[in-house]
């Protein structure tokens, strides 16, 4: 069995100058901001997920299937994880580990800082596993929270269609 994946390897992002934003050294002619940071209120942990993972698909299409993989992942993430059948590790992979783990450390705060430093590697899956596992709201959580603006839907009848849109 060979060492770690992660020894000596370390994350592709870099301070953009300008923006303020992260930007990866990647193909792509343009930067763009990440997004906003999460401090740990479960509310905001949906959104935070869905615009890190579009972020990350900017720069790898695979980003956000494979985030997918690892939130569904029961157990921790080991080095099993980045491994090809023939045992040598996924290079690509880990180096996608790396960036996120950076980027999570960099765009989390307050609770959701404390939680990722907690237990400090390089393996970004297995530190987004757990961040999805502790933040992310149960789905029937979610049901009562529709259903809770499905019946408080108001409509102003000078907008009438803009409301509609709104709450749907």
């Amino acid at each position: 069995m060979s060492a770690s994946p992660f020894t000596g390897t370390t994350p592709t992002t870099s301070t953009t100058t300008g923006s303020g934003g992260i930007g990866f050294s990647s193909s792509l002619p343009f930067q763009f901001a990440p997004p906003s940071k999460f401090s740990g209120k479960r509310e905001d942990f949906e959104e935070f997920s869905i615009t890190l993972k579009a972020y990350l698909n900017l720069i790898d299409g695979t980003f956000g299937s494979t985030m997918l993989q690892a939130e569904q992942t029961e157990n921790e993430i080991n080095d099993d994880f980045f491994r090809n059948p023939d045992g040598s590790f996924k290079d690509k992979l880990v180096q996608m580990a790396t960036s996120l783990q950076f980027l999570l450390v960099t765009l989390c705060t307050g609770s959701a800082s404390a939680f990722i430093r907690r237990d400090m590697s390089p393996n970004g899956f297995e530190s987004w596993r757990r961040l999805h596992r502790r933040y992310v709201l149960p789905s029937r959580v979610k049901a009562l929270g529709r259903l809770s603006t499905i019946l408080e839907g108001s409509f102003k009848m000078d907008n009438f269609e803009d409301s509609l849109a709104s709450w749907e």
